[in-house]
Protein backbone atom coordinates (compact mmCIF):
# COMPACT_ATOMS: atom_id res chain seq x y z
CA UNK A 1 0.00 0.00 0.00
CA UNK A 2 2.95 2.74 1.00
CA UNK A 3 4.46 1.85 -2.16
CA UNK A 4 0.96 2.38 -4.18
CA UNK A 5 0.38 5.69 -2.35
CA UNK A 6 4.33 7.14 -2.85
CA UNK A 7 3.80 6.55 -6.52
CA UNK A 8 0.50 8.56 -6.74
CA UNK A 9 2.35 11.61 -4.54
CA UNK A 10 4.89 11.58 -7.44
CA UNK A 11 2.11 11.55 -10.09
CA UNK A 12 0.06 14.24 -8.70
CA UNK A 13 3.39 16.58 -7.92
CA UNK A 14 4.12 16.15 -11.70
CA UNK A 15 0.80 17.28 -12.68
CA UNK A 16 1.38 20.14 -10.48
CA UNK A 17 4.72 20.55 -11.54
CA UNK A 18 3.83 20.75 -15.08
CA UNK A 19 0.99 23.35 -14.68
CA UNK A 20 2.93 25.67 -12.45
CA UNK A 21 5.37 25.78 -15.43
CA UNK A 22 3.10 26.94 -17.89
CA UNK A 23 3.26 30.20 -18.76
CA UNK A 24 -0.42 30.94 -20.41
CA UNK A 25 -2.02 34.10 -19.95
CA UNK A 26 -6.00 33.73 -18.86
CA UNK A 27 -8.75 36.28 -20.24
CA UNK A 28 -9.94 38.09 -17.46
CA UNK A 29 -13.50 36.14 -17.86
CA UNK A 30 -12.01 32.71 -17.69
CA UNK A 31 -9.86 33.35 -14.44
CA UNK A 32 -12.32 31.66 -12.19
CA UNK A 33 -12.22 28.69 -14.31
CA UNK A 34 -8.60 28.02 -13.54
CA UNK A 35 -9.11 28.69 -9.67
CA UNK A 36 -11.75 25.43 -10.13
CA UNK A 37 -8.46 23.69 -11.48
CA UNK A 38 -6.13 24.47 -8.77
CA UNK A 39 -9.20 24.08 -5.97
CA UNK A 40 -9.28 20.77 -7.28
CA UNK A 41 -5.46 20.00 -7.63
CA UNK A 42 -5.32 21.12 -3.58
CA UNK A 43 -8.27 18.92 -2.77
CA UNK A 44 -6.75 16.06 -4.26
CA UNK A 45 -3.42 17.13 -2.90
CA UNK A 46 -4.96 16.97 0.62
CA UNK A 47 -6.95 13.41 0.31
CA UNK A 48 -3.27 12.24 -0.67
CA UNK A 49 -1.46 13.51 2.44
CA UNK A 50 -4.92 12.23 4.46
CA UNK A 51 -3.83 8.88 2.84
CA UNK A 52 0.19 9.05 3.58
CA UNK A 53 -0.80 9.78 7.08
CA UNK A 54 -2.93 7.31 7.96
CA UNK A 55 0.33 5.24 6.41
CA UNK A 56 2.37 6.32 9.78
CA UNK A 57 3.91 9.01 7.92
CA UNK A 58 4.13 12.61 8.38
CA UNK A 59 2.33 14.33 5.23
CA UNK A 60 1.41 17.90 3.86
CA UNK A 61 -0.03 19.62 1.45
CA UNK A 62 0.41 22.96 0.44
CA UNK A 63 -3.49 24.34 -0.25
CA UNK A 64 -1.80 27.38 -2.63
CA UNK A 65 -0.28 25.07 -4.84
CA UNK A 66 -1.33 21.26 -4.39
CA UNK A 67 1.85 20.02 -4.00
CA UNK A 68 2.06 17.13 -1.48
CA UNK A 69 5.49 16.09 0.45
CA UNK A 70 6.16 13.15 2.66
CA UNK A 71 8.79 13.03 4.99
CA UNK A 72 9.93 9.74 5.25
CA UNK A 73 12.80 7.95 7.44
CA UNK A 74 15.53 5.79 5.99
CA UNK A 75 13.62 2.68 6.87
CA UNK A 76 10.67 4.06 5.38
CA UNK A 77 12.36 4.41 2.02
CA UNK A 78 14.29 1.27 1.95
CA UNK A 79 11.04 -0.35 2.76
CA UNK A 80 9.23 1.83 -0.27
CA UNK A 81 12.37 0.95 -2.65
CA UNK A 82 11.93 -2.73 -2.41
CA UNK A 83 12.37 -4.07 1.29
CA UNK A 84 10.31 -6.40 2.94
CA UNK A 85 9.03 -5.17 6.50
CA UNK A 86 9.01 -8.82 7.60
CA UNK A 87 11.43 -11.56 6.81
CA UNK A 88 11.55 -15.06 8.12
CA UNK A 89 14.24 -17.54 9.51
CA UNK A 90 13.28 -20.86 9.80
CA UNK A 91 9.43 -19.95 12.17
CA UNK A 92 10.54 -17.07 13.87
CA UNK A 93 9.45 -13.70 11.90
CA UNK A 94 11.32 -10.49 11.89
CA UNK A 95 10.61 -7.01 11.69
CA UNK A 96 12.48 -4.18 9.99
CA UNK A 97 13.70 -1.56 12.53
CA UNK A 98 16.77 -0.14 11.03
CA UNK A 99 19.32 0.24 8.49
CA UNK A 100 22.93 -0.38 8.29
CA UNK A 101 25.58 1.17 5.70
CA UNK A 102 27.67 -1.16 4.11
CA UNK A 103 30.86 -0.60 2.17
CA UNK A 104 30.54 0.96 -1.45
CA UNK A 105 27.38 2.77 -0.86
CA UNK A 106 25.10 -0.24 -0.42
CA UNK A 107 22.85 -0.92 2.78
CA UNK A 108 20.62 -3.70 4.25
CA UNK A 109 17.88 -3.84 6.78
CA UNK A 110 18.37 -5.04 10.55
CA UNK A 111 15.26 -7.00 11.41
CA UNK A 112 14.43 -7.83 15.22
CA UNK A 113 13.79 -11.33 15.93
CA UNK A 114 12.49 -12.66 19.17
CA UNK A 115 16.02 -13.50 19.91
CA UNK A 116 17.48 -10.13 18.89
CA UNK A 117 18.63 -8.23 15.89
CA UNK A 118 19.93 -9.50 12.57
CA UNK A 119 21.04 -8.12 9.52
CA UNK A 120 18.93 -8.94 6.60
CA UNK A 121 16.74 -8.27 3.60
CA UNK A 122 17.71 -6.67 0.13
CA UNK A 123 21.09 -5.13 -0.35
CA UNK A 124 20.23 -2.01 -1.62
CA UNK A 125 22.33 0.82 -3.46
CA UNK A 126 21.90 3.87 -1.47
CA UNK A 127 20.98 6.04 -4.24
CA UNK A 128 17.63 3.80 -4.99
CA UNK A 129 16.77 4.57 -1.03
CA UNK A 130 17.43 8.16 -1.62
CA UNK A 131 15.64 8.13 -5.02
CA UNK A 132 12.55 7.32 -2.76
CA UNK A 133 13.50 10.36 -0.61
CA UNK A 134 13.79 12.43 -2.93
CA UNK A 135 10.41 11.46 -5.00
CA UNK A 136 8.61 12.67 -1.80
CA UNK A 137 10.56 15.43 0.03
Amino acid sequence: MKKQILAIVRRHNSVVDTLSGLDIPVPANRFFAGMELWHSLACEGYEIAKAANECGWKATCDMQSGRVTVQLSMVDAYEAAGAPRDIYHGEYKGRLVNIQPLTDGLMCGIYRFPGGDCIGGPTLHYNEVTKVLRGCV
